[in-house]
């Protein structure tokens, strides 16, 4: 079994402390059995025998991999955002609960620690969760980037063969 679903189960068994949204990060990122829609995280890269891929196949490998670029970009910032609200329910919910429970401040963080379960387990859900989409934003962004540098250079070599084309007709008097 790949790492990464190892990763996806532990946090599934976390999902009751999902919001929807970090819910919506999880179904996306899981492999769907026949998805052809090709906004999936985990993109096929070009192969290096495919050095004669036309320019409507890298196009659309720059339309996919921009499309999917920019969904983990919009889902790591609500991750972001929901991690910041976690953090901050703990963290409230802590010092509230520090206030109860013992004498001694030793007895007092446990019974704190023990009080947040429950926000704790959000917040440390919610760091996974921006860990793994951030990830997988950055893998990504080096596909769209790399994308669109082969898409550039396979039109930038078009365009040179045209002019090369267009160089030797004039040379032998056809545009005249």
């Amino acid at each position: 079994m790949a790492p990464e679903m190892n990763v996806l189960k532990k946090v599934e068994a976390f999902s009751q402390h999902l919001s929807p949204e970090l819910e919506t990060i999880l179904e996306w990122i899981k492999p769907q059995p026949g998805d052809k829609s090709g906004l999936s995280p985990f993109l096929q890269m070009p192969k290096p025998d495919d050095v004669d891929m036309t320019a409507e196949e890298a196009a659309g490998w720059v339309v996919r991999t921009s499309n999917a670029y920019a969904k983990v970009s919009r889902l790591a910032g609500i991750a972001r955002a929901e991690l910041k609200l976690a953090e901050g329910e703990y963290k409230r919910a802590f010092k509230k609960a520090l206030g109860t429970g013992g004498t001694n401040k030793e007895t007092r963080e446990a019974h704190a620690a023990s009080v947040t379960d429950e926000q704790n387990d959000r917040y440390i859900v919610a760091q996974a969760m921006v860990e793994l989409v951030e990830s997988i934003e950055i893998s990504l962004r080096i596909a769209s980037e790399s994308a669109r540098k082969l898409y550039d250079k396979m039109f930038g070599m078009q365009m040179g063969e045209k002019r090369q084309h267009h160089a030797e007709h004039q040379a032998r008097g056809a545009y005249s």
